[in-house]
């Protein structure tokens, strides 16, 4: 791959680099829209990447998710991708904290945009020593008499059922909601989580 740059070193460099990022994410199989490469920004780069996020069979809030944060993103630092820096994205996160987000939820979307990067070949932008700490809280447990005040207020059997199994499995809101009889083993004692349908 041959590209004219001119007599700057620091244009050259740029370029270099560019293009190395451009054949590696080629190479890894990840698709980046042929129109002017050179300047894709974070605004234009955004529907490919949910589409190859949809096209994968992630859980249906994923692409809502991974589209809410790009599009703040955006609205903040809506630069070339090859442009983008740690320091833009230690700043977006900064501007989170600001907006009175917590610090697990900026290492979640930064996160995001780090794979959202990575997918058009930009690695490492923003090191992993540099996303924001945070302690992971445990969740309260439920106590007997929260349960039998929440299940007395359940409507129907369906709902009490469908509650208790919710709570008893262990399995997220869309594992319960794509959960079907077959997936339990009355038997065995047993509910297997399967992949979406």
């Amino acid at each position: 791959v041959w590209e004219q740059v001119g007599c700057d070193a620091g244009v050259a460099l740029a370029a270099q680099q560019r293009i190395s990022t451009r054949m590696a994410a080629v190479q890894a199989g990840n698709t980046i829209p042929e129109d002017n490469r050179s300047s894709l920004t974070v605004s234009r780069a955004i529907e490919p990447y949910l589409q190859h996020v949809a096209n994968k069979g992630r859980a249906e809030n994923t692409p809502k998710n991974y589209a809410f944060t790009l599009r703040h993103f955006a609205r903040e630092c809506n630069k070339p991708l090859h442009l983008i820096t740690a320091e833009d994205l230690i700043t977006f996160g900064g501007r989170m904290r600001d907006q009175g987000y917590a610090d697990s939820t900026i290492h979640h979307h930064l996160v995001e945009i780090g794979t959202f990067l990575k997918h058009y070949g930009f690695k490492d932008v923003l090191p992993p020593g540099d996303l924001p700490k945070f302690v992971a809280k445990t969740a309260d447990s439920y106590h007997q008499d929260d349960l039998t005040r929440f299940f007395a207020a359940c409507d129907d059997d369906d709902d009490r059922l469908l509650f208790e199994f919710f709570l008893a499995s262990g399995y997220r809101g869309g594992e319960v909601r794509y959960a079907t009889w077959a997936d339990v083993d009355f038997a065995a004692g047993t509910a297997t989580v399967r992949a979406k349908r």
